[in-house]
């Protein structure tokens, strides 16, 4: 009877092990066919911006002018763009040459920096001429809008995102991170399914995840925008709330895509 009646439990938890598998199987397929939906749906909204980068440093010298290419995500048909602001930062881009700025006595705010020739190109190719017309350092966020066409031609709609339905995640939540590979691999479409490894609460609430993207949209298990990676000062990878980013992308909404690119004040270190 001992041995039946050990038999009987190992037959059930060999039957609840095997549900629980069947069970995961059916939410990793489900994960998986959202993705692969998300990228269908969204992947010509998931753009390479480039631009050239001037840097004044203190003292009249001028460094060399520097391209700089980075991904961002469209979020309106009118085409207004969102990178991740350290991405085009030239702080960020001299300490990544090694320069130790601090010991030639330069201090960090007072380095200035100009975009100029900034486009972002599309799915198929089309370079748009565009500005950066609204930045957020609390944020890390830059927003870019196309120039207005040419007199007489149709302005053109883009392949956008909605950022009007947020999503929310909690740590070890599956994510879907959508990309776009770089020119040697042509520029294909990417996508990825990662964890949430932190959430920070202050001073304002950030995901951590097991993506590395930067200017790139990060979706919940069930679809929902959950919000844009960008990197930090310190060099992190984190992902910004949709819900903060609405009211920001608002006011770029309302700025006018002819003003002249702010020079950006270096971040303090």
């Amino acid at each position: 009877m001992i041995r039946s009646s050990h038999a009987g439990r190992v037959v059930v938890s060999l039957l609840v092990l095997a549900l629980a598998a069947r069970g995961a199987t059916a939410d990793d397929a489900a994960v998986v066919a959202t993705a692969r939906d998300l990228l269908a749906k969204h992947q010509e909204a998931i753009v390479w911006v480039s631009a050239v980068v001037t840097i004044q440093i203190p003292g009249g010298a001028r460094a060399p002018e520097q391209e700089a290419e980075t991904l961002g995500t469209v979020v309106d048909p009118s085409g207004l763009a969102i990178i991740s602001l350290e991405a085009m930062n030239p702080v960020t881009k001299l300490m990544r040459l090694g320069m130790n700025l601090r010991a030639q006595g330069i201090n960090l705010r007072d380095i200035k920096s100009e975009l100029s020739q900034v486009k972002i190109r599309l799915a198929d190719g089309t370079e748009v001429p565009s500005k950066v017309v609204l930045e957020d350092s609390d944020l890390g966020l830059a927003f870019l809008r196309p120039e207005p066409p040419a007199e007489g031609t149709e302005p053109r709609k883009f392949a956008s995102i909605s950022l009007e339905t947020g999503g929310a995640a909690e740590v070890l939540d599956q994510v879907i991170e959508l990309r776009r590979l770089g020119k040697t691999l042509d520029s294909e479409p990417s996508v990825s399914l990662e964890r949430v490894t932190a959430v920070v609460k202050k001073p304002r609430e950030l995901f951590c995840t097991s993506t590395h993207g930067e200017g790139t949209p990060v979706f919940t298990a069930d679809g929902k925008l959950l919000g844009i990676g960008i990197m930090n000062s310190e060099g992190s990878t984190v992902v910004v709330p949709t819900v903060d980013i609405v009211p920001i992308a608002d006011q770029a909404k309302e700025s006018a895509p002819t003003e002249a690119a702010p020079a950006a004040d270096a971040a303090p270190q």
